[in-house]
């Protein structure tokens, strides 16, 4: 295994651990920390997939990272309003 499969290997842990977390209540969808994650997750994989393409992952993981960033702008907007 080389460090670009690693990489993405801690992405797919971040998006599944983010996923659990949603499932079991342990976290909110419109916290920030969910959307960091899942953005972080599919960077790492995105990273990855530049070493060994496929197209349509590449497609997944830009759209997943840019309802991720939406999400963030969601939760700060929410976190000034208090």
């Amino acid at each position: 295994m080389i460090l670009v499969d690693i990489i993405g290997l801690i992405g797919v842990s971040f998006i599944v651990t983010m996923y659990i977390l949603l499932q079991t209540g342990s976290l909110s969808p419109l916290h920030f920390s969910y959307s960091l994650f899942n953005f972080l997750g599919a960077a790492a994989i995105l990273f990855s997939l530049f070493f060994n393409w496929n197209l349509s992952s590449v497609v997944i993981e830009c759209v997943w990272m840019c309802a991720s960033i939406i999400g963030m702008i969601n939760a700060l907007k929410k976190r000034k309003a208090y």
